[in-house]
C-alpha cells in the first residue's frame, strides 16, 4: 500500500523526491511538496488521523484555531531544521 502511494505521488507535478518506507514500524512515504516543503505520510496511524479530525472539527468552529495550528506547525519546522 506505502509502495502504491509512492507510485501514486511520483506523478504528481509538485512533487519530488519521493520516498516509501515500508521497512519502519510505522510505514511512511516521504517526499518535498513545491520543492521546499518535507513531507512524511502515514496510511496505518489512526490517532494521527482523528487528531486531523478533530483539529478540523475545531477550525470549523472558530476559524483562529486553524492560524494558531499552521504557526505551531511552522515553529516546529523550523526548529527541527536548526
Amino acid at each position: 500500500m506505502i509502495t502504491d502511494l509512492g507510485f501514486i505521488l511520483r506523478k504528481h507535478k509538485d512533487v519530488s523526491n519521493v520516498n516509501p518506507v515500508s521497512s519502519a514500524k510505522v510505514p511512511i512515504v516521504k517526499f518535498t511538496w513545491k520543492k521546499d516543503i518535507q513531507v512524511d505520510v502515514s496510511l496505518y496511524n489512526r490517532l494521527g488521523q482523528e487528531n486531523t479530525k478533530l483539529l478540523k472539527a475545531y477550525s470549523d468552529i472558530d476559524p483562529r484555531v486553524r492560524v494558531r495550528v499552521g504557526t505551531g506547525q511552522l515553529l516546529i519546522y523550523r526548529m527541527s531544521s536548526l
